[in-house]
């Protein structure tokens, strides 16, 4: 979530909080926006238990 958050800053979206200096990193903000509670994670946890299931599964 963080390594997508930092490419989509990185890509020039804004920030959705205010950067304390002009040339904070974008990895810091990405981290302060998860810790506001900015941004929340959705996982799909029907996808990742049938993901599990194929990959455990005997060719």
């Amino acid at each position: 979530m963080v390594s997508k958050r930092v490419k989509q800053l990185n890509a020039g979206m804004r920030p959705y909080v205010r950067p304390l200096t002009p040339d904070e990193d974008k990895l810091d903000i990405a981290l302060r926006e998860i810790g506001e509670g900015k941004l929340i994670a959705e996982v799909d946890f029907d996808a990742v238990a049938k993901h599990e299931a194929d990959q455990t599964k005997w060719s």
